[in-house]
């Protein structure tokens, strides 16, 4: 995640230290400070969940949402993608994605980036 120290800017998956070397690179985003919310210990579903979720927190990607203060270009996965389904509720249930949604919420509100 990349952020301006009051603001989400980017949010993204993947293997995270790779990808904050890459962005570290990355005309627009080199300036921005990165955390770590989860350290590769998220199965993919749970990964893609909350990518989606924290982005729609944000005003979503700029494919849906063109005045958005997000970098982000598109959404993490299609509403018309197979897994899209298995996506919507992180591998398991509303229950399990609520919780992994606010514990992602409780270390962004520790960073004071999140009220």
């Amino acid at each position: 995640m990349l952020h301006d120290g009051k603001n989400i800017l980017y949010v993204g998956r993947g293997d995270a230290p790779s990808r904050l070397g890459i962005h570290a690179e990355t005309a627009g985003k080199s300036h921005l400070r990165q955390d770590i919310i989860f350290n590769n210990n998220l199965t993919k579903a749970e990964a893609k969940f909350l990518e989606q979720k924290i982005m729609d927190l944000n005003g979503g990607p700029l494919s849906v949402n063109k005045s958005t203060s997000l970098l982000n270009e598109i959404r993490s996965y299609s509403p018309n993608n197979p897994n899209a389904p298995i996506y919507d509720v992180a591998g398991h249930n509303t229950d399990w994605g609520s919780k992994i949604l606010d514990d992602a919420l409780s270390v962004l509100k520790g960073k004071g980036l999140w009220p």
